[in-house]
């Protein structure tokens, strides 16, 4: 019989509880179990005769495999299957959890466990199911190259016509980043387009050749880019559409070649204008519109001038490259931005373009027209929206620092931990060096929750997490799991076991007569112990989920044993008082 504060708690349990013998006759079970299998209360149950797990499952066979999981590993997690309802015969999708409990000489006495009925969870993902399926045709029904990305720059999604262009299908881009195929300078210039356009919140549209990590494709693509906006009107992404634009753009050039003198023309009229004699070193000449722009009088049109004495000596060296490599037939017009110094003796910052319209007889420039414009407007915007970017680019890593570490104490949270924890299993394999894990679990902290408050056990979370971190090095990890669960990754110990034990074992002292120590919060002053679990490993012998649940099995020994000490996996016990003669 179980005690009556935990027979109110199994009974107020949300979800399904038992305790049944080994062949499935229940001996106990809650109000949740019994509603979701028809009855209205536990006599009825029993009246009816029926054993949950024997009858239960749809499945043939299903029964004999949640058996065979449950002996052979003594518990069974997250065991999903279709059910009987059964005191109507409906079908249900259930959850199972089950443990065995043996007493002290190995002898399985009972089975105990939940379900949890998941039936609406299940038609959910289907339905979501689906949905994407019906995405993914859609995807692939259009032609131009289709993906999405979240804000964080990660794929969530993409058309076999996009994939096929980074030479890979669609399943294994989804959950990748533009690094990982592109590199990191590319991904920055495809990152900052996404940027731009979330921040204009409307669709924007780029030009120019795709990369792609197969091949170098000189074929031009107009990028259509569009935010994605959910339902609470919060931006989670932007879509992507490249479409090839090469032979458009090929007639737009030959379009742009046959009028360029009507162009140009068209240019001066708006803009500034100037005229360029190269046969002579001062044969350049500015029209009124552009002395106007440098703060000059319109008397200054008739003098001529050497090309770039006016250009900032900063930007006259690649305003001379562009100049050169036009000349010389390397492109096939001059363009160039720069600062030029206005007569009030400040710079304004010009947007320079031209062609050369004269050769002589052997093929050489003998003449240059352009046009000039006042760009100090557009170049004070960008100024600002680099500046937007990086304000942003803060805000991002805010936000991946928060997806990575707990948001009361600022330690590393389980995400993390276990990255750490695979990286720590890979350096102890190649080094061939143990590390360890030690498994903290405060001693009735709840009680303490309970009597002063939450507000009190935030306070004594925060000032554990510091006194901790006093006692680790720098190579190590203090994490928090959640609630009073706290996780020390030690690396790089030695290549002795027993070294490494003993290194083990001096920390665990060191914490134990830390957090012995009286902590003043609010002006009270509290105590609080810690049951401490530890496992060593080295390199891959035993996985990172293993090695956390070695380290829990062990704490939960150490609680057994009177807390407040620290228990080895491998049952190698240190008492508090050993602990602080190290």
């Amino acid at each position: 019989m179980l005690q009556d504060g935990l027979s109110t708690l199994f009974d107020l349990l949300p979800i399904g509880a038992y305790r049944s013998t080994p062949d499935g006759t229940i001996v106990r079970l809650n109000a949740a179990l019994l509603r979701i299998n028809g009855y209205a209360n536990e006599a009825e149950c029993l009246a009816d005769a029926k054993v949950i797990g024997a009858e239960s499952y749809v499945q043939p066979g299903r029964r004999q495999q949640f058996i065979t999981l449950l002996e052979a590993n003594g518990q069974v997690t997250d065991f999903v299957s279709e059910t009987y309802r059964l005191k109507t015969g409906e079908h249900i999708w259930v959850r199972e959890h089950a443990h065995l409990v043996r007493d002290a000489g190995g002898k399985t006495l009972y089975i105990e466990g939940t379900i949890e009925d998941i039936t609406q969870e299940r038609k959910a993902s289907l339905s979501l199911q689906h949905s994407e399926s019906l995405l993914r045709n859609v995807l692939e029904t259009i032609p131009d190259r289709v993906w999405l990305k979240d804000v964080q720059g990660i794929h969530m999604a993409c058309n076999a016509a996009y994939a096929s262009h980074l030479g890979t299908t669609a399943e294994r881009v989804t959950g990748t980043n533009d690094v990982y195929w592109f590199g990191e300078k590319l991904a920055a210039l495809f990152g900052q387009t996404d940027l731009i356009t979330i921040q204009a919140g409307k669709t924007l549209r780029f030009e120019g050749p795709m990369h792609s990590p197969m091949h170098d494709d000189a074929t031009i693509y107009e990028v259509i880019k569009t935010p994605m906006i959910d339902a609470a009107n919060r931006t989670i992404g932007v879509l992507g559409m490249a479409r090839d634009i090469h032979d458009r753009k090929q007639a737009e050039t030959l379009l742009r070649d046959t009028t360029e003198q009507l162009e140009l023309a068209l240019m001066g009229a708006d803009l500034g204008r100037w005229d360029h004699d190269l046969s002579i070193e001062k044969g350049y000449y500015l029209d009124e519109r552009s002395c106007a722009m440098l703060g000059r009088p319109a008397s200054d049109t008739n003098k001529g001038r050497a090309w770039g004495h006016l250009i900032h000596p900063q930007d006259l060296p690649g305003t001379l490259d562009a100049m050169r490599a036009h000349l010389s037939g390397a492109v096939p017009a001059y363009e160039a931005e720069y600062r030029a110094r206005h007569s009030g003796g400040h710079w304004i910052w010009m947007s320079n373009r031209g062609k050369v319209v004269q050769l002589d007889q052997h093929g050489r420039p003998l003449r240059m027209v352009g046009t000039l414009m006042n760009i100090s407007k557009r170049k004070e915007v960008e100024s600002e929206l680099l500046k937007t970017q990086a304000d942003l680019k803060n805000s991002l890593n805010s936000v991946a620092h928060l997806a990575f570490h707990d948001a009361l104490t600022d330690l590393p949270n389980r995400r993390l931990l276990n990255d750490r924890l695979e990286t720590a299993l890979s350096v102890s394999q190649r080094q061939k060096k143990h590390g360890a894990v030690l498994f903290l679990d405060l001693d009735k902290f709840k009680l303490l929750n309970d009597n002063f408050g939450h507000d009190v056990g935030d306070l004594l979370l925060r000032e554990v997490a510091a006194r901790l971190l006093q006692c680790v090095r720098e190579v190590d990890t203090v994490a928090r799991l959640g609630g009073d669960e706290f996780v020390v990754l030690l690396q790089n110990l030695s290549v002795s076991a027993d070294n490494a034990r003993q290194h083990t074992a001096t920390v665990a002292g060191k914490i134990l007569a830390s957090l012995n120590e009286a902590f003043l919060l609010q002006g009270t002053h509290h105590n609080i112990t810690t049951s401490i679990g530890a496992t060593v490993f080295l390199g891959h012998s035993v996985s990172a989920t293993d090695v956390l649940k070695h380290a829990d099995t062990a704490m939960y020994d150490a609680k057994a044993k009177g807390r407040n000490t620290l228990r080895f996996h491998e049952k190698i016990e240190l008492q508090p008082s050993q602990t602080l003669r190290q």
